[in-house]
């Protein structure tokens, strides 16, 4: 289909698409979807976009915690800075473990600090030092408490100086004597 045919399609033929449907447009006419377009498609048809369509999505436009939840890690790990900077606390909350993993300090830097509050805490103990350590002071001030105590003595062991440092009282009053001996 070309990209004009794809952005005069309803909602309702978006959501009759499969994943393989979805997955055979060109990243051009993918790049053409309107957000009340994005709403139509279904949780099992996201599953089809590619990791080489993804980018050509419009920066606007945001998956709902539902279908971000039935992405892939490599779905995830090509959103854009501008697409992750758009997802609050709620999207980040389903995100899980395999799906964060593989983030670049690009892409948690780029995590609203609203946002970031939401990652689970397995999501957030699959994370590692140099994941940890590229974040925003902004970001590490944001780990909740109950966050900051979920982190691996592992974890705590490779912080540096200033990740500990933009840490809150309370948030490092949280660790263990087993985290700070990491």
């Amino acid at each position: 289909m070309s990209t004009t045919t794809i952005a005069a399609q309803t909602s309702t033929d978006l959501a009759a698409l499969s994943a393989a449907q979805l997955g055979s447009i060109t990243a051009s006419g993918i790049g053409a979807l309107a957000q009340t377009q994005i709403d139509a498609l279904t949780t099992s048809a996201v599953k089809g976009l590619t990791a080489a369509q993804i980018p050509s999505l419009k920066a606007s436009v945001v998956f709902d915690s539902t279908q971000l939840f039935m992405f892939s890690s490599q779905q995830v790990q090509a959103l854009s800075a501008t697409e992750l900077n758009g997802l609050d606390s709620t999207h980040l909350s389903v995100l899980t473990a395999g799906q964060v993993a593989g983030f670049t300090s690009t892409q948690m830097n780029a995590l609203a600090v609203t946002g970031f509050s939401g990652l689970s805490a397995t999501a957030l103990t699959s994370l590692s030092a140099a994941q940890l350590n590229g974040l925003t002071a902004a970001n590490v001030a944001a780990l909740a408490t109950t966050l900051a105590a979920s982190l691996t003595a592992t974890q705590v062991g490779g912080l540096s100086s200033t990740t500990l440092g933009a840490m809150g009282a309370t948030e490092l009053a949280a660790l263990s004597t087993t985290q700070v001996k990491g």
